[in-house]
């Protein structure tokens, strides 16, 4: 499920916060995330996930996150 506030909230973050024009119109052409940078699209693929259901959350995908992102950005996971 999508919600019109998060979508409508995180979209203003990443364009008045974030100055990034480009990741709201590759968002805005497919709201799945495939047409952001493979990198972007692992950060977006793990969020959606967290914000879907966090305890449904598996260790492969915070193991994807994780080949991504080092230790300093990413947030607080489990092992």
């Amino acid at each position: 499920r999508r919600s019109t506030y998060c979508t409508t909230a995180h979209s203003k973050f990443l364009r008045d916060i974030c100055d990034d024009p480009d990741a709201l119109a590759a968002i805005e052409t497919d709201p799945d995330g495939g047409a952001l940078p493979a990198r972007d699209q692992a950060v977006y693929r793990f969020a959606r996930a967290v914000a879907t259901d966090a305890s449904a959350v598996t260790q492969a995908q915070i193991d994807g996150l994780r080949q991504w992102l080092d230790a300093a950005e990413l947030p607080p996971l489990p092992a």
